[in-house]
C-alpha cells in the first residue's frame, strides 16, 4: 500500500487547523520524503545498478557519466568486482576520498606497474572511478550500485516510502510548517525533536536487521 500526497495532505492539515497553505504543504512534503530518503538505505523503489562495466588494463578510471545519464541526483552506494575468469576474485570495494587516492597515483593518467594489481579501493570525482590498485586484467569488470533521489510528488506520483512512514511523513511536514510559516520556536523544536525520534525508529527498522549486511552482500556480488 503506497502512501499519496492527498494522504499526507489530509492528516496534516487535520492537526493544523488550516486549510490555505496547500502550497507550502506540497514542498514541504517534498523536502521531508526527500531528507527521509537521504538517510533510508533500505529503500528498493530507488536502488538500482548498472550491468556489468568491463575495466581497461593499465587504465586507472572507468567513466560512468553515459551508463548513468538517464538518472537524476544519484549516488553511488557500492562498487563490486568480478574476474570472468576467477569467480573468487569477486569482492566489494572500500571507498577512499579522491584526495586519498592522487597521494597513491598523483597523475591517473600515468600508470607504471608498481601501481598495477587486483583492485581493492575506488574513489570517485564527478562521473568518474578511479580504481587503486589500477586494473592489471582484461577480464575485471565492475557493477555499480546507486540511490536515486526520490521523484517530485505529484497528483500522480504516489511516495515510494513505506506506508508505515505515514506518520512519519506527517510529523516532519508540520515541523516545516512551524519553521516557515508560524514562526514558534517553541512549537518547531518540539516537532523537530518528534520528527527526527520517529524517523531514526522507522529507518532503524530496516538499515540495522542483524545478520543483514553480509547476506545481502553475498547476493548482490
Amino acid at each position: 500500500m503506497s502512501i499519496t500526497r492527498a494522504d499526507i495532505i489530509t492528516s496534516v492539515k487535520y492537526q493544523f487547523k488550516r486549510n490555505d497553505k496547500d502550497s507550502e504543504i506540497n514542498q514541504a512534503i517534498q523536502y521531508i520524503v526527500d531528507d527521509i530518503c537521504e538517510d533510508f538505505d533500505y529503500n528498493k523503489e530507488l536502488q538500482d545498478s548498472t550491468a556489468d562495466l568491463p575495466l581497461t588494463t593499465n587504465v586507472a578510471s572507468l567513466d560512468v557519466s553515459v551508463a548513468l545519464a538517464n538518472l537524476k541526483a544519484y549516488r553511488i552506494d557500492a562498487i563490486s568486482l568480478k574476474n570472468s575468469d576467477n569467480s573468487t576474485d569477486n569482492r566489494f570495494l572500500n571507498e577512499i576520498s579522491f584526495k586519498e587516492y592522487l597521494e597513491f597515483l598523483p597523475v591517473p593518467t600515468i600508470v607504471t606497474n608498481v601501481e598495477r594489481g587486483y583492485p581493492e579501493q575506488y574513489a570517485v570525482y564527478k562521473d568518474i572511478i578511479y580504481f587503486k590498485p589500477v586494473p592489471e586484467l582484461t577480464t575485471f569488470s565492475v557493477k555499480v550500485y546507486f540511490s536515486k533521489k526520490h521523484p517530485t510528488i505529484s497528483v500522480s506520483q504516489d511516495i515510494l516510502l513505506p506506508a508505515s512512514f505515514k506518520m512519519l511523513i506527517v510529523e516532519g511536514v508540520l515541523w516545516q510548517l512551524y519553521k516557515i510559516m508560524e514562526n514558534k520556536t517553541g512549537s518547531m523544536t518540539e516537532q523537530l525533536q518528534i520528527y527526527t525520534a520517529l524517523k531514526e525508529r522507522n529507518i532503524d527498522k530496516y538499515n540495522y536487521k542483524p545478520n543483514q549486511a553480509d547476506f545481502i552482500r553475498s547476493c548482490l556480488i
